[in-house]
């Protein structure tokens, strides 16, 4: 009897086949993998920016006495809040960031800045004086890979806005008792 102790060459072109297609899949899944990670990294960011946005936003409008759209001599329009006799807030939007700066006099006390990646901001001011609303409005595009068509996926609408010189959520609490 002849027993072999090995395989054949066809046996080992299959084997290696098979790993090399095994290996093709794995990559590309790390590859997708990874991708989704960073589109979630970027969305987490992106949220978290939001919500301090509209944190900041909120009491600034509430401690505001007028809020008003200037221009600024390049033609960009941003969004002024007078708080007092020389101090004000103002909102830019500077590429992918919304920018907030304290205005003391004729200087910038301090600058913050709101990362919001594939987003169209605009300002708003419904009213005048005291009455007035301020409105952020944001409509952003998902965070999607390259190959989906942006077309087909909606913009989601955000609008952050707030009274000038009122909180209703301590009004609201004072008039029921």
């Amino acid at each position: 009897m002849n027993h072999r102790r090995g395989m054949t060459l066809i046996e080992m072109m299959v084997v290696i086949s098979t790993m090399a297609v095994v290996m093709a899949l794995s990559g590309a899944t790390v590859f997708y993998l990874m991708r989704a990670e960073g589109n979630g990294a970027t969305a987490l960011t992106a949220s978290t920016s939001f919500a301090r946005l509209q944190n900041t936003f909120r009491r600034d409008i509430h401690a505001a006495t007028s809020a008003r759209i200037n221009e600024r001599d390049n033609g960009t329009e941003f969004l002024e809040l007078r708080i007092g006799q020389s101090q004000s807030v103002e909102y830019r939007v500077v590429g992918d960031r919304i920018v907030r700066y304290l205005v003391v006099g004729q200087s910038a006390k301090s600058i913050e800045e709101y990362n919001v990646p594939k987003t169209t901001v605009r300002f708003e001011v419904l009213g005048e004086g005291r009455d007035s609303i301020a409105v952020i409005r944001c409509d952003r595009q998902p965070f999607l890979g390259q190959e989906t068509k942006l077309k087909d996926i909606p913009k989601r609408e955000f609008r952050i806005e707030a009274s000038v010189a009122r909180d209703w959520r301590f009004e609201k609490v004072s008039q029921q008792n």
